[in-house]
């Protein structure tokens, strides 16, 4: 197994493209998560099979977040 590095590389704001988050904008993984599932679904129309599919995950899982999205906001 290959060791991870001691000290995290120096980058800066610049280094940091994450398409469709500005890059000074920090988020949570939590956050981008919601944003990609959302765009997931936006793109499928809505369809929440197929975007459970594309995303890897089961429908029950998918359901499951996005009604915790939905109380959280």
């Amino acid at each position: 197994m290959e060791e991870l590095p001691g000290k995290a590389p120096e980058t800066s704001d610049t280094d940091l493209q994450i398409p469709g988050v500005d890059s000074a904008e920090l988020l949570s993984m939590e956050e981008v998560e919601r944003r990609y599932i959302l765009q997931v679904l936006r793109r499928l129309d809505g369809n929440k099979s197929a975007a459970a599919a594309v995303l890897g995950l089961n429908r029950r899982t998918l359901y499951r977040k996005l009604e915790r999205y939905r109380q959280s906001h």
